[in-house]
């Protein structure tokens, strides 16, 4: 997978988990808001392994 494509699918999972958080959030479905914050959570931990 190019650096382009890499970028995309992570700005694509990252919009994803955003959505899925305020969905949760806004309707309070505590399974929505749990998922978003669990895909943040692990976006972040990804990006803190990535070399810079």
């Amino acid at each position: 997978m190019s650096r382009t494509e890499q970028r995309a699918l992570h700005l694509l999972t990252t919009r994803t988990a955003a959505y899925y958080l305020h969905a949760g959030i806004t309707k309070a479905d505590l399974v929505l808001t749990e998922r978003g914050r669990t895909a943040l959570e692990h976006l972040l931990r990804i990006g803190e392994e990535q070399p810079k």
